[in-house]
């Protein structure tokens, strides 16, 4: 085994035996490399690294129960705390939600251990002030090597996501779930780059793999507020 770099392991093989505690069976030739990646409480493996076939993950064998570490949470940092904002809300059929000028408060907190983050999703509708909410919990996935949320609105959708790019605080979320309206997918961007700003878009919306053109890039911005 050699080093690759500050977090690889190159691991070449060129003999191998069972291992059986009765009986000694004898070496034989192999030709295969294994790239090790120790990150946080995980073990890393890849088979073929060019490739990116083959890939396995393992629980560090420890004697107690390892909290995660919550380095991968340092991606939402800057979604942490309080946002306000309003905006000409299409309405949508999949999330129960009005077509009226809405008001947005949308708070997010971090676990104690720092390992989970949960944000609460409240927005004002109308002029009777008709009340729709969001409660989502966000955490780190280590089968999937990225971040993941689960919410539940009000009007009874639940939805489960997970992140497939991050760069320089945007975080682009693909999620999908059912609601009383049928099968609902999205692309949803959390751009929080500028530190005092979240600004929300969907950029994909599909109801039972009809697209919802109405809601597609729509932007709700929420500026930072201290209470």
């Amino acid at each position: 085994m050699q080093p690759i770099n500050q977090n690889l392991l190159l691991f070449n093989a060129q003999e191998q035996r069972p291992i059986v505690p009765v009986e000694k069976k004898q070496w034989s030739k192999a030709n295969y490399r294994y790239v090790f990646q120790v990150d946080e409480d995980f073990y890393h493996e890849t088979h073929n690294l060019a490739l990116r076939q083959g890939n396995a993950r393992w629980r560090r064998v420890t004697d107690e129960i390892a909290v995660l570490q919550a380095s991968p949470m340092e991606w939402i940092k800057p979604l942490l705390g309080k946002f306000k904002g309003s905006f000409k809300n299409s309405g949508s059929k999949a999330y129960g939600a009005r077509k009226a000028v809405s008001d947005v408060v949308c708070k997010t907190t971090l676990s104690s251990t720092g390992t989970l983050a949960t944000l609460n999703w409240q927005m004002t509708q109308g002029k009777d002030s008709k009340l729709f909410e969001v409660l989502c919990v966000i955490s780190y996935d280590p089968s999937l090597g990225t971040l993941v949320m689960q919410y539940q609105t009000s009007t009874g959708v639940t939805m489960k996501g997970f992140l497939p790019s991050y760069q320089n605080g945007k975080l682009l979320w693909e999620r999908s779930g059912d609601t009383p309206a049928g099968r609902l997918y999205e692309l949803c961007l959390f751009d929080v780059s500028n530190e005092n700003v979240f600004r929300h878009v969907i950029s994909k919306r599909t109801l039972d793999g009809i697209p919802q053109v109405d809601a597609e890039n729509e932007v709700i911005l929420l500026n930072r507020v201290t209470d």
